[in-house]
């Protein structure tokens, strides 16, 4: 059972899809802030870049989430 599964019982497959794919979006103007500063900001580098990577594992953890509620309705529609 994924971790968002009782939010996704409570507010629908379609709400609960959405509002993953808007923390995508937040996190994927984070990484592109991050990598910006690392251009910029040398002397910070590691520092943006240990934040960056942080985004990252971020962005997979949603996106395994995504695939978990996509392949659960999948299953539950066939």
């Amino acid at each position: 059972m994924s971790n968002v599964t009782p939010i996704c019982q409570r507010y629908g497959h379609t709400e609960t899809i959405s509002a993953i794919k808007e923390r995508i979006r937040t996190i994927l103007a984070g990484i592109q802030l991050c990598n910006e500063l690392i251009a910029e900001e040398p002397e910070f580098r590691y520092q943006h870049e240990i934040q960056r990577d942080r985004l990252v594992d971020e962005l997979n953890y949603q996106q395994q989430q995504i695939a978990s509620l996509r392949g659960r309705y999948l299953a539950q529609t066939a």
